[in-house]
């Protein structure tokens, strides 16, 4: 993970107890971190797959909303809070959120903030500018430019996303879209 490695001090020879444990720790404290650093992966290309559409320089292509959940489970479960949609369940219903979301919103910029992970889960923070070309949170954005902070957590399972949840700053949405 980065150059990372797990260091767990040695026991002496005569405490074979003693070693058994710290081994034992040690090889689970190993496949923590490979799980670890395949969340990072896993969720920061998908982070860059779905924002880097507008973009040129070398970046990772907008491969389609298909793309976008490619790298989810069968049963996905996708939670906008706060959307008309509701939870959604399967990548079918989370492309077509994404089918709908990159007609309305442009994305210009996304600034991570913070980022979290552990064997199982991702949490990213971000800042977002985006232009408003149709509607978003049910408000028209006429070509309106608007910046709001976004929470992104992700649980995987068998290597692939199984839970997207997206907390957006709705406040800030709206009083951007609507002065």
């Amino acid at each position: 993970m980065g150059g990372l490695e797990v260091v767990v001090p040695p026991s002496k020879p005569q405490d074979s107890k003693n070693h058994a444990v710290r081994e034992k720790i040690r090889v689970e404290a190993a496949r923590l971190l490979r799980l670890a650093e395949l969340a990072r992966e896993l969720t920061t290309r998908s982070a860059q797959v779905r924002i880097s559409h507008g973009k040129s320089k070398g970046e990772i292509a907008w491969p389609g909303a298909a793309g976008a959940v490619a790298v989810y489970t069968h049963d996905v479960q996708h939670d906008v809070v706060g959307s008309p949609m509701g939870v959604l369940t399967g990548p079918d219903a989370a492309q077509q959120f994404y089918e709908h979301l990159i007609n309305d919103l442009k994305i210009e910029n996304m600034v991570m903030v913070r980022d979290w992970f552990g064997s199982d889960f991702a949490v990213m923070e971000h800042i977002v500018d985006a232009a408003v070309a149709g509607s978003f949170m049910g408000i028209p954005g006429h070509g309106r430019s608007i910046r709001f902070r976004m929470l992104h957590v992700w649980e995987f399972r068998d290597g692939k996303i199984s839970r997207e949840n997206v907390w957006l700053d709705g406040g800030a949405i709206a009083a951007q879209l609507t002065t």
